[in-house]
């Protein structure tokens, strides 16, 4: 009887040892907010995908406009995309934060407050310096 509790306790903690590890493997895998967040700040100083960035942005803003303000602007989008990058690229530190604090509340099953408005007055002002009809 002795060898047999033996036994389960060792095949136990065998097992616990494996969910230990499967489980630290799992975790370095999708990583945490603050991997997260290094990545999002490490891409966006990527030019290529800062213009990226930039350019769906100014497709969005397009799409919301209406076509009485489309007609005023007189910039073409290749310079409106281009300083929204830079403007992106400027604020990913601020914008990489947001989206950790965005995992952390997935990853906890919580709400989260995302502030952009600064981001967004920020990208608002670069493209008012490339057309000053936006």
């Amino acid at each position: 009887m002795r060898f047999t509790g033996k036994l389960v306790l060792s095949i136990l903690a065998f097992v616990s040892i494996l969910l230990a590890l499967f489980t630290f493997a799992i975790d370095q895998k999708v990583g945490n907010a603050q991997r997260t967040q290094a990545t999002v700040q490490k891409l966006l100083s990527n030019d290529k995908v800062s213009l990226a960035v930039g350019t769906a942005f100014i497709d969005q803003f397009y799409k919301d406009i209406d076509s009485e303000l489309k007609a005023k602007i007189k910039a073409p989008r290749s310079v409106l995309n281009k300083a929204a990058a830079k403007t992106i690229q400027l604020e990913s530190g601020p914008f990489s934060a947001q989206v950790g604090r965005a995992y952390d509340a997935f990853f906890n099953n919580q709400t989260a407050v995302l502030h952009l408005h600064e981001i967004v007055v920020e990208i608002k002002k670069a493209l008012h310096a490339a057309d000053k009809n936006i």
